[in-house]
């Protein structure tokens, strides 16, 4: 059996183990809507080497203990993986390193990537064109503290164990924008407002926007349109970073089967929530610990295969196995829409009453428009963040390691089992500034949003602005819907909206064109008749993947002879391999098919220097 099988077999009988689910397939991925590696204080691997001389000891009766302080540092490597978990199917190749890139094109590009996404959708012009690398990289400095105090005056094999670490962790997205063409085109008259949009009002680049920034509001006469700036799931061009405790985690446990050269034991476990919620306006935040509760069991075990007291030299085979529950706990996240990746980035458009009997031509009969455009803009991220309660059923830390000790010298060497079953998602209310009703919010997209009286009806003069109730429900982040059609006399604008019906207002009605000054014989402009508004349902309450990894690791120490008090020293490292597949769930009855993004399971490698000093 070759490497690769062995990983597989691995992976089926851990995600039948944690989700009880018959087949699993991998198909076409989605994006991520919180990156959420494994918890630091969540780590078997750093709590077990170097003890197995310290730790589970025999026939002691009496208490005794270990004490130790562990400086590591960790840093993920594979910044690909992480770039595809979180804009995953929209990277490109490119000459960016590792070719973690995006291309941001305006609807007017010619010959537009087809992943690029549409510029105009971040207060760009059309024909802007740039290329954005991200080198996705996290950095970790813990020092973990661990204390294990054996009970055997009370009963032998009782032992309570106490560990967490304090963390300073650097999350970095080393987000870099090359621009290939500015872009120089304005924004015709009611395309988003009542007047152009010059190249000099937009912003410079994507940058720009996925860090906050908008333009000014556009202003003529008593009409105000207003631009919203991205408020959540923002880029960062600098590092991001976090100092706390992770997390205090407590086992009481019992050996019930112990023997000088073997042992097998049980305990519970207990995790207390000192860690944080995540940034909520980054996507890409610092994460340090856990603020849920976990709870779970636990057992450890050993043989020695080998003892020699002559020369005071053992070699044995260890395990320890880990089973805990996180509960559930309210936080907030962005979503994207139903079906549409990364729509958390599109442009909204909000909509209100109908006050100027805008109507549209169905047949030969005109029917008016449930509402107007409201003269507002806004990101779709800014409606879709809510409070949500998340928790995971089941998290798995199973560590399998040998160890060999000769006259002080002890070395470990051994493998690392991590899975986090896929995420449960309660939302437990909706953020009170805006709920989608299905009557205030549409999707923008590539639409005209206001049109200009041909004529003059009640107190609507020619050329007047008039707010149109045009949608574009079928946007997505990457398309460019075509809303005119020159081939034909007159010129037809915004023929690419939610049912397109051409365009008249007041009473008597009159026909409404795409730019002032132009008669109705030249240019129509369409209305959408209904708009296609934004509902709760519309939004995909996403929950994150399964996570699993692979972590190869390997210590050396050195343990002073001494009477009482017995100090040792000794370093280490590991390397992890996160899987980073996308997977769905497939039930046999293949009734339902359920889409999960990649896994958040990190790739990194750490060393650290381990001390303390053991008592009985």
């Amino acid at each position: 059996m070759n490497y690769q099988q062995s990983i597989d077999y691995i992976h089926a009988f851990a995600l039948f183990f944690l989700t009880f689910i018959p087949i699993y397939i991998y198909p076409l991925s989605v994006p991520t809507v919180s990156f959420t590696p494994r918890c630091q204080g969540r780590d078997k691997v750093m709590q077990i080497v170097g003890m197995a001389e310290h730790t589970h000891l025999f026939d002691i009766e009496s208490w005794y203990g270990t004490f130790s302080l562990t400086p590591e540092y960790r840093r993920s490597f594979r910044s690909l993986t992480i770039s595809q978990a979180l804009f995953d199917p929209f990277i490109i190749s490119s000459d960016a390193p590792a070719g973690s890139s995006l291309a941001i094109q305006g609807s007017a590009v010619v010959d537009r990537n087809p992943n690029a996404l549409v510029a105009d959708n971040f207060y760009l012009p059309d024909d802007f064109d740039s290329v954005v690398s991200i080198r996705p990289q996290i950095s970790n400095f813990l020092i973990n503290i661990d204390f294990y105090f054996g009970l055997d005056e009370w009963l032998n094999g009782l032992y309570i164990r106490i560990y967490g670490p304090f963390v300073r962790c650097i999350w970095d997205l080393q987000l870099d924008e090359r621009i290939n063409d500015p872009g120089v085109s304005p924004y015709a008259a009611g395309v988003f407002g009542n007047v152009a949009l010059e190249r000099k009002d937009l912003l410079a680049n994507f940058t720009c926007y996925a860090t906050g920034h908008y333009p000014s509001t556009i202003t003529n006469s008593d009409i105000v349109t207003k631009l919203s700036p991205l408020k959540y799931a923002q880029l960062t061009t600098k590092s991001v970073s976090e100092n706390r405790f992770a997390q205090l985690r407590t086992e009481l446990g019992w050996d019930c089967i112990n023997d000088d050269d073997y042992h097998l034991g049980i305990n519970a476990q207990m995790a207390f929530p000192a860690g944080h919620n995540k940034r909520s306006e980054l996507l890409f935040a610092p994460k340090i610990g856990l603020d849920k509760w976990e709870l779970g069991v636990g057992s450890t075990g050993h043989y020695t295969l080998w003892h020699s007291y002559c020369t005071d030299s053992f070699f044995g085979i260890f395990f320890d196995a880990n089973l805990t529950h996180i509960f559930m706990r309210s936080e907030q996240r962005t979503f994207d829409l139903m079906d549409k990746p990364l729509s958390r980035y599109l442009l909204a458009e909000k909509c209100d009453t109908n006050t100027q009997a805008l109507s549209g031509l169905e047949g030969t009969e005109l029917i008016l428009a449930t509402s107007q455009f409201a003269y507002q803009f806004c990101p779709v991220a800014n409606l879709t963040s809510r409070q949500v309660s998340i928790g995971y059923g089941l998290q798995a830390d199973i560590v399998c390691w040998i160890n060999a000790y000769y006259q002080g010298i002890s070395w470990d060497i051994g493998y690392n089992f991590w899975a986090r079953s896929r995420e449960k998602l309660q939302c437990t209310h909706e953020m009170a500034t805006h709920m989608l009703d299905g009557s205030t919010w549409g999707l923008k997209g590539t639409a005209q949003v206001i049109g200009f009286a041909t004529g003059a009806t009640g107190p609507i003069s020619i050329n007047d602005p008039i707010a149109l109730s045009a949608t574009q429900s079928m946007a997505t982040i990457n398309s460019v819907i075509i809303n005119q059609n020159n081939s034909v006399t007159p010129s037809i604008t915004n023929i690419g909206i939610d049912l397109p019906e051409q365009a008249f207002v007041g009473s008597p009605p009159v026909g409404l064109s795409n730019a002032p000054g132009i008669p109705l014989s030249l240019s129509i402009i369409n209305t959408s008749i209904q708009p296609m508004l934004l509902c709760e349902s519309d939004i995909h309450f996403q929950r994150l993947g399964r996570s699993l990894s692979h972590k190869f690791f390997t210590h050396i120490q050195y343990t002073w002879d001494q009477a009482c008090w017995v100090p040792y020293l000794g370093i280490g490292g590991y390397i992890e391999c996160g899987d980073q597949h996308s997977r769905s769930n497939y039930l046999l009855t293949q009734e339902c098919v359920t889409m999960c993004p990649k896994g958040n399971a990190l790739s990194e490698w750490a060393v650290w220097v381990k001390g303390g000093v053991s008592f009985n």
